[in-house]
């Protein structure tokens, strides 16, 4: 009778999440892991092929999760712009709520990516957000000049300035573990913090 593997891997995958969350993906070790569950490293490689897979398990719902946010955000960012509802823009972009509900709902796959993931291939989770951003403020600017909106006149270094600071802040947030409510009270200050500073830029 084919032995059931889901048990096993069950066991894999809770011993896993706490030695990422305890120690860090740098840190973390499949011996430890696998002694925790009394089975060998080589066991483990049944299941996944390396440390970079296993913990790639764990922080893919919240890439996804933030991959589809973002690109419903910008859908409609673009949609608001052709329509010349730019006020909707704002109101979308700092009401961090929803980002926050969806975010706590994978609470520990983003404390995983934001706090855990040094050595790993996602370590610059944050820089390369900002960096996706930055290409498509730059498209969303051109496109506010096209519908005949006074953009301020700001180099790529200035923008990236900019939301390095606003994205690095909404992070921290996450990375604080606060009850969602107090992260969502953390969230509109900085939404009101900011919020006159990027409407400024787009009223030139």
């Amino acid at each position: 009778m084919p032995r059931d593997k889901t048990a096993s891997r069950e066991k894999i995958i809770a011993a896993a999440r706490q030695e990422f969350l305890e120690n860090g993906y740098e840190k973390a070790s499949l011996r430890h892991i696998a002694d925790t569950i009394g089975m060998s490293v080589a066991g483990l490689y049944r299941h996944f092929p390396d440390k970079a897979s296993m913990f790639d398990y764990f922080v893919e719902p919240a890439l996804s999760l933030v991959q589809s946010y973002y690109d419903a955000e910008k859908e409609s960012d673009f949609q608001w712009l052709d329509s010349h509802e730019l006020d909707s823009v704002w109101e979308s972009a700092f009401d961090l709520s929803p980002a926050l509900d969806l975010i706590y709902e994978q609470h520990d796959a983003f404390h995983l990516l934001l706090c855990c993931a040094g050595g790993s291939r996602h370590e610059s989770f944050v820089r390369d957000y900002v960096d996706m951003e930055l290409r498509d403020l730059k498209a969303f600017i051109a496109a506010a000049k096209e519908n005949g909106y006074r953009v301020a006149d700001i180099s790529d270094e200035e923008m990236h300035m900019v939301l390095t600071a606003y994205f690095e802040a909404f992070f921290e947030i996450v990375r604080g573990d606060a009850p969602l409510e107090e992260a969502k009270r953390q969230a509109a200050t900085l939404a009101r913090f900011f919020a006159p500073g990027w409407k400024a830029l787009f009223s030139e």
